[in-house]
C-alpha cells in the first residue's frame, strides 16, 4: 500500500506535489531532530569504523525494526505492518547523528 497515493487525492494535489511538500517539510524540520557531527567527530567515527570493520570513509550506519504494540484506539489502521500486526517502525542511527526525542504529532 502506498499511503502517499491514498492521501494525495484526498488533499486535492497530485502525487509529485505531495511528495515535494513532504520532502520540503522533512528538510525544514530536520535540524530539530538531527545534529550532524563536526568534522573532528566525523573523522573520529571514520577511524573507528575502519578499525572495527575495515570500512573506509564510513561515519555512521542506520538500521530499523518494527516494535510490536497493542492496537491503538485512534487511527489503528496506520499501525498495521506488512505482517498484519500492529507495530511502530523504529530507526536507529549510530555514530553519525544524535537524535533527540521524537514525538508523533
Amino acid at each position: 500500500m502506498n499511503h502517499h497515493e491514498d492521501v494525495a487525492p484526498t488533499l486535492n494535489v497530485n502525487v509529485e506535489i505531495f511528495l515535494l511538500l513532504v520532502t520540503n517539510a522533512i528538510i525544514i524540520t530536520m535540524p530539530n531532530w538531527i545534529k550532524l557531527p563536526s568534522q573532528a567527530e566525523a573523522d573520529h567515527h571514520k577511524a573507528r569504523f575502519f578499525q572495527k570493520a575495515g570500512f573506509p570513509s564510513v561515519i555512521g550506519c542506520i538500521d530499523g525494526t518494527h516494535v510490536r504494540i497493542q492496537a491503538p484506539v485512534v487511527n489503528e489502521y496506520e499501525y498495521v505492518n506488512r505482517k498484519n500486526q500492529h507495530s511502530i517502525n523504529v530507526q536507529v542511527l549510530q555514530y553519525l547523528f544524535s537524535v533527540t526525542q521524537l514525538q508523533r504529532h
